[in-house]
């Protein structure tokens, strides 16, 4: 893999372990995810180590695009390679791709940032100097807009869950690869995901009900997908996401 500059391109080796995999020794998806966004978290605490501009702001993850190329399997020892593709407004890129030592690429994935004020919780604008820090690789697809998500979707599935205090992690509130693991109960099968594109709206903290409720499987251009959406018991929703299933 190529690398730029000492900071738009950084990578995490991983080992998958058994607790890390399903019954049949592959990763979770819900693994995956989180490597990815533990990745970031490496690649930001270099980037911001003796800076303190920043402060008083955080990124937390607007959306994922992610295609299972192939998922690896129990004692697989992984590369994660994430790279920045610059910022727009409130908003920053970055792309991701899992691969072993050989090069056999596991998963792409591209997810869009949003970057918020800690002491008034609200967005603000990406600083250019913030840009600068990590470097932009302009040349990569980023994710542009939001997600086709009909409002006539028939819900078919659904399974209530109550937030557990294993399931908040130090930002307190839910960590965003569990959201994973809620999509994928209400799917009867999923042996092969090819793309998952899912979309944060609101937090979801210690203590509440929510709802995942999922169509049945469409034909839509040749694909067979599923739509996903998770809320609470008011109708408030938490996320929408389209899973796409393979073979």
């Amino acid at each position: 893999m190529k690398n730029l500059n000492k900071n738009m391109y950084h990578s995490e080796n991983y080992k998958i372990y058994s607790f890390n995999c399903n019954e049949n020794g592959e990763a979770s998806y819900q693994a995956i995810v989180q490597y990815m966004i533990e990745t970031s978290i490496e690649q930001t605490n270099i980037v911001m180590k003796n800076n303190h501009d920043f402060d008083d702001y955080f990124w937390v993850i607007y959306q994922w695009d992610i295609d299972f190329i192939k998922r690896p399997k129990m004692g697989d020892e992984i590369i994660i390679e994430t790279v920045s593709a610059g910022a727009k407004k409130f908003y920053a890129y970055r792309n991701f791709t899992v691969f072993d030592e050989d090069g056999n690429v596991f998963v792409q994935a591209k997810s869009k940032w949003l970057l918020l004020n800690k002491n008034r919780k609200m967005p603000a604008r990406v600083p250019d100097e913030l840009i600068s820090l990590y470097g932009k690789d302009e040349s990569l697809e980023i994710i542009n807009g939001e997600f086709e998500f009909s409002k006539d979707l028939k819900f078919t599935r659904e399974i209530d869950f109550r937030i557990r205090k294993s399931d908040i992690d130090t930002n307190k509130h839910v960590n965003n690869a569990k959201y994973i693991d809620w999509i994928l109960e209400t799917i009867n099968s999923y042996k092969k995901i090819k793309k998952i594109q899912l979309t944060y709206k609101k937090e979801t903290r210690y203590g509440e009900e929510i709802k995942s409720k999922s169509t049945d499987l469409l034909e839509e251009n040749g694909d067979k997908v599923i739509y996903n959406i998770i809320e609470d018991n008011e109708g408030n929703v938490k996320t929408l996401s389209k899973i796409y299933l393979g073979e």
